[in-house]
């Protein structure tokens, strides 16, 4: 197998796979919501303030599980 040969080579792990599967996801919802925006004739803020609203939904119970917990002041002595 020669060097260019090697460099083109496809690498598929498994553990990709949910990146991948959020990217693809990602890249639909931006493609519709402009068709969405259209359809629901609202103007950009609102929709960018619902878009924002919705999107906490789903980042914020992740984001408050991977935190560090912050020590208790009595145990800092």
């Amino acid at each position: 197998m020669s060097a260019i040969q090697h460099k083109m080579e496809l690498k598929t792990d498994e553990s990709n796979l949910p990146a991948y599967l959020a990217i693809t996801a990602g890249v639909f919802c931006i493609g519709c919501s402009g068709i969405f925006v259209k359809i629901a004739n609202v103007e950009g803020t609102v929709s960018a303030f619902y878009r924002l609203f919705i999107a906490a939904f789903a980042i914020v119970p992740f984001w408050v599980a991977g935190r560090p917990v912050w020590p208790k002041l009595q145990d800092m002595g």
